[in-house]
């Protein structure tokens, strides 16, 4: 079910999801007061981790060292996260705030390069370079406004070729 969610999904229901997603957000950030990033931003940061793991399973063995920084790159950046809601309140000082963003971010695009080495693995069969997915980083990055409407057709292949069976 989670592969079909992932895989099969036409972008058009995706980029309407994200959508209604947002505005759902943003009323509820009006009228109750919750922040829109924390009715976002969990739906962006488990879609990574989840697409990740599942590509892992087509790849072969010799790119388990960059599954491994995958993994590690989501739980720091996790717990970056987690920190950085319940702690750095009472943390002032732009050191800290430049710290945190330079973590997060190299752990975020860590992520981000990982399934998208696997993503053109997986379609060209053979060993990709940093300038082979360095475009599709940034299509994941912008994946809920431009992404969706090229990364996704692209699983939809993969989910044709490798998970049907």
């Amino acid at each position: 079910m989670i592969d079909k969610l992932l895989f099969k999904s036409r972008h058009w229901v995706i980029f309407s999801s994200f959508i209604v997603l947002i505005v759902i957000a943003q009323v509820a950030e009006l009228a109750l007061e919750i922040p829109a990033n924390v009715i976002v931003a969990p739906v962006y940061v488990v879609w990574l981790p989840l697409l990740g793991v599942r590509l892992k399973r087509f790849l072969p063995p010799h790119y388990a060292v960059h599954y491994r920084m995958f993994l590690a790159a989501w739980a720091i950046l996790f717990m970056a996260v987690i920190y950085s809601y319940f702690v750095s309140e009472r943390q002032e000082g732009t050191l800290f705030i430049i710290l945190w963003l330079v973590i997060g971010y190299t752990f975020f695009f860590t992520m981000l390069g990982f399934i998208a080495r696997a993503i053109k693995c997986l379609q060209t069969h053979d060993r990709a370079t940093v300038s082979d997915y360095f475009g599709d980083v940034f299509l994941l990055l912008a994946f809920p406004v431009l992404g969706v409407w090229i990364i996704q057709p692209r699983l939809n292949l993969l989910y044709d070729q490798f998970l049907r069976d």
